[in-house]
């Protein structure tokens, strides 16, 4: 009983504020007036909070000639005004839960504790299908009926067309968060907008555009219904907007009139118009006015919707509210924004081995330096480390920075950089247009074909959509990235390639090491040895995707379950380490292991131990009470001369290294030490030297 309440939540509030229109008039239109005349010389924003039932989500879908594959795109973000669900809800559960149910299909839902039912707008299925909605303001309804938390959890457990989405939400309606809902098919490659209220509806369908949703009835007979007397508001509302440039009064007027929403969805639709993918989605959901009141972010498309897979970005892009103001509210806590985060879902016959290992932080970090390259606290910059300079990428621009911190040059390119490579000769950077080498002086040495991924070996290799390129086309495979070591490695999908061979996993790869064996970690939580014939070696299990690996005298791999694992060249576990959220990057230098965490915090571990030596958090960090405020440690970790850098909240970071790397061995792996180790050694090496020599003095004397 007490499950299914939290699931009707939703519907019982928006029965109880409310109540049966035609008993309420004058109170309602009354409270309009009260909501927004005394803030007549206060802030857009404190007005728009007056229209809070009304502004709940945005919405895209796009499909066939309009995107860059063909195939579909759909997205959703939560916008509310300072109504309660805002920070009481939006603002505190990023939950995506993945269901695989007795019957029907598979479901990754936003969503919030306790419920199964997406009350955070956005639900994706295994059958191909996705929906997302955005609420309207609230019309007539009835009480019999089937709650929508139920129609619409049907509809995508158990549907397998548009058709059959449509048909559960208005079997048996009851008109309670009447709303838009776009639905894409990325089976049949097709888009539909429904919308409805209690009687009326109508539907839009497509195989070829886009369409939006933002909470304003397109269909004249579907705002009638849902408006009824409300449209007494929109003058009203028309004045504050001439009086305070305030926005809100489109949304009750009884013939669909475009909000600015609606105008700049329709303007970004057709400017991406042909080149429309997941990229592009993340650029119009982050353009104003549709971040104005956005607490998340949620992509598919039609290759990831098939894997089970989704992009997600928590909190609003463009700022922190501050909620200091605002009455109802008090006790919430400001939210910054986390950033993109790319989900992978596991395999259907994943049994993941997970267990805690060894916690804790260790000393505090040494702050050397740090330079600033953004704002916000979800930027940073993917870094590379050349011969004593360090290269980073932010957005489109390219930095060149002395090991000390100080900028010696930066670049401004055409379009953003995809990834950045670099050794002693310069640093290698692509974008999806283009390709550059720049010497360490700055001076552009050549441009090629753009592409995702940037790797250096026998010469220096793009990966992309189109193939592999090096001076020239070297594969026509699509290919997420490659690796190098006398014959090139190359992972597309969950699939690597040599010239002789090829190796399938059961996820999509993320990294790929090439020492006496070949190492590959995968979104289906393994870790896999190979020979370098192609043969499976063996296999490790962790709690999920593998996103990192690096290997020595041991294999180490991170993982998206939060744990750092060491393993003998035989497989088996040595040591784990936990932190408190997904492991991003991986580097080995000296004596330690350096990753970034999404707790968070920076950590070098020990190798031996497995244990922390030192840790930094550069700002917001997971303490265990509020776990939805983080500031992600994302970036590549890079380690050099006696110094680590990463990246996170806007800004390059350097830490002591407390430790040093030495000559490789015959793995290729580096031989560390702390300095005090190796000052040690020094003076027995210079010692044994003085007495070689003095030996060697005294034995000429004695044969004079």
């Amino acid at each position: 009983e007490d499950i299914l309440a939290m699931n009707e939540m939703y519907e019982l509030m928006s029965i109880m504020v409310n109540p049966q229109k035609s008993v309420h008039l004058l109170r309602d239109v009354v409270n309009a007036l009260s909501n927004i005349f005394p803030s007549l010389s206060g802030s857009e924003e404190e007005l728009a909070s007056a229209f809070s039932f009304t502004h709940h989500c945005n919405g895209f879908a796009a499909v066939g000639d309009a995107t860059k594959d063909g195939n579909i795109v759909i997205s959703d973000t939560v916008w509310c005004g300072g109504w309660w669900y805002t920070y009481y809800i939006a603002q505190r559960w990023n939950i995506i839960l993945d269901i695989e149910p007795s019957q029907g299909h598979r479901m990754l839902i936003a969503t919030s504790p306790g419920l199964i039912w997406s009350d955070e707008d956005y639900y994706q299925t295994d059958e191909g299908l996705a929906m997302i909605e955005t609420t309207f303001v609230q019309g007539v309804y009835k009480l019999s009926g089937m709650p929508l938390a139920i129609r619409a959890r049907m509809a995508m457990q158990y549907g397998d067309t548009i058709d059959d989405v449509i048909s559960y939400m208005l079997t048996e309606n009851t008109g309670v968060m009447n709303a838009q809902w776009l639905i894409a098919d990325a089976e049949a490659r097709e888009i539909a907008l429904l919308e409805f209220g209690l009687y009326a509806s109508h539907v839009e369908r497509t195989k070829d555009g886009f369409l939006w949703s933002a909470n304003n009835p397109f269909d004249f007979r579907v705002r009638r219904e849902v408006l009824g007397y409300e449209v007494i508001k929109a003058p009203i509302f028309r004045m504050a907007h001439l009086l305070l440039n305030a926005t809100g009064y489109q949304y009750y007027t009884l013939f669909y009139t475009p909000s600015e929403r609606d105008i700049k969805f329709e303007e970004l639709g057709n400017e991406y118009y042909g080149s429309i993918d997941a990229d592009a989605v993340k650029i119009i959901m982050h353009t104003p006015p549709m971040t104005d009141f956005t607490t998340d972010c949620k992509i598919t498309d039609g290759s990831m919707i098939f894997n089970n897979s989704l992009w997600a970005f928590w909190g609003n892009p463009t700022r922190v509210w501050n909620t200091s103001g605002l009455e109802t509210l008090k006790g919430a806590r400001d939210v910054p924004p986390a950033g993109w985060v790319e989900i992978r879902g596991v395999p259907y016959d994943f049994t993941p081995r997970y267990e805690k290992g060894t916690m804790g932080r260790g000393a505090e970090a040494k702050v050397l330096w740090s330079y600033p390259i953004g704002e916000r606290n979800c930027d940073y910059a993917t870094l590379a480390a050349g011969d004593r300079i360090v290269y980073a990428s932010f957005e489109s621009t390219l930095y060149a920075l002395t090991e000390n911190g100080s900028l010696l040059w930066q670049k401004e390119l055409d379009d953003a950089i995809r990834d950045i490579a670099a050794d002693e000769s310069g640093a290698y950077v692509a974008t999806d247009s283009a390709s550059y080498a720049f010497s360490p002086t700055g001076t552009q040495m050549w441009r090629r074909a753009g592409g995702k991924d940037i790797a250096v070996g026998k010469e220096v290799y793009v990966s992309g959509p189109e193939g592999v390129y090096g001076e020239n086309k070297v594969s026509d495979t699509p290919a997420d990235f490659v690796t190098y070591d006398r014959t090139l490695y190359i992972a597309s999908g969950s699939t690597l390639l040599t010239d002789s061979w090829q190796f399938e996993a059961e996820g999509t790869l993320f990294d790929v090491v090439v020492k006496r064996n070949v190492y590959a970690g995968s979104a289906d939580g393994n870790l896999y040895c190979l020979g370098k014939d192609g043969t499976l070696k063996w296999t490790y299990t962790a709690g999920w995707g593998i996103v990192d690996v690096e290997v020595d005298d041991a294999v180490y791999a991170g993982s998206a379950d939060g744990n750092l694992y060491c393993l003998g060249k035989d497989g088996t576990l040595k040591w784990t380490f936990s932190s408190n959220a997904s492991i991003h990057h991986i580097t080995k230098y000296g004596d330690f292991i350096f990753f970034g965490s999404s707790d968070g915090r920076l950590y070098a571990i020990n190798r031996t131990t497995g244990k922390a030596a030192f840790s930094f958090a550069p700002a917001y960090e997971i303490e265990g009470t509020y776990n939805y405020i983080t500031t992600p440690v994302a970036s590549p970790v890079v380690a050099t001369n006696g110094k680590v850098m990463f990246s996170a909240a806007g800004t390059i970071y350097c830490l002591d290294a407390r430790t040093v790397e030495k000559d490789t061995g015959a793995d290729g792996h580096g031989m560390g030490g702390t300095p005090l180790i190796w000052g040690i050694a020094a003076l027995v090496l210079i010692a044994a030297g003085i007495a070689l020599f003095m030996a060697k003095r005294k034995k000429r004397m004695d044969n004079v």
